[in-house]
C-alpha cells in the first residue's frame, strides 16, 4: 500500500471503497484549494472561502488518517460543505457562483455515495432550498455586481470547474465499480 491507497483495517469492500474515496478527494480537493488560495490571494473574499474550505478538507484527511472510518468525514464534509458553499452563493454576491454550483453537485454525489439515500436526499434538499433562493433573491444583485475577471482569474475558474467535474466523475466512477466488484463477488 502507499499514500494514495493506505492499508485499512476492514473487510467490507463498500467501506474500503468509501473510505478510499473520502481519502482521496481529500488529498487531490486540499491540493486543488491549495492552488485557487494561492492564485486569488488578492480577493479576501476568494480567499476566506478557500480557506475555509481548506480547513474543513485538511481536518477530514487527518481525521480519515487517525480513525480509519469514513462516516464521521462524510457526515462533516456533507453539513459543513453544504453551509460553506450555500453561504458563499447566498452572501458572496461579488463572486463569479458557477463553481459553487458544481460544488454544489459535487457536496450531493459525494453525500449519496458516502452516506446513502436518506442523508443524500437531506442536502440535496438543502443545496435545492439555497440554489432556489439564489434564483429568486441574489441572482439579479450578483450579476450587476460582478467584475469582469482577468486572464489569470479566467484560467483558474476553468482550471476548478474541469478539477470538479472530474472529482465529481470520480465519484460515480468508484460508485460504478464498487457496484461491478460486489456483483461480480456475489
Amino acid at each position: 500500500m502507499n499514500f494514495w491507497t493506505p492499508h485499512i483495517d476492514n473487510d467490507d469492500l463498500l467501506e474500503r471503497g468509501r473510505f478510499l474515496l473520502a481519502w482521496r478527494l481529500s488529498i487531490v480537493t486540499s491540493i486543488l484549494l491549495i492552488l485557487l488560495m494561492i492564485n486569488f490571494s488578492d480577493s479576501f473574499l476568494h480567499l476566506s472561502a478557500y480557506l475555509a474550505s481548506f480547513s474543513l478538507t485538511f481536518s477530514c484527511f487527518f481525521l480519515l488518517y487517525f480513525t480509519q472510518k469514513s462516516r464521521l468525514v462524510f457526515i462533516l464534509s456533507s453539513i459543513t460543505g453544504t453551509v460553506i458553499v450555500s453561504f458563499n452563493l447566498l452572501y458572496l454576491i461579488e463572486l463569479y457562483q458557477a463553481a459553487n454550483i458544481v460544488w454544489k453537485i459535487y457536496i450531493i454525489s459525494f453525500t449519496f455515495f458516502g452516506l446513502g439515500k436518506k442523508w443524500g436526499l437531506g442536502i440535496l434538499l438543502l443545496n435545492v432550498i439555497s440554489l432556489v433562493y439564489y434564483s429568486l433573491f441574489v441572482v439579479n444583485e450578483n450579476l450587476e455586481l460582478l467584475q469582469p475577471l482577468n486572464f489569470q482569474q479566467q484560467i483558474s475558474l476553468a482550471v476548478e470547474l474541469t478539477i470538479i467535474s472530474f472529482l465529481v466523475s470520480y465519484i460515480f466512477y468508484e460508485f460504478v465499480r464498487i457496484n461491478d466488484e460486489t456483483y461480480s463477488q456475489l
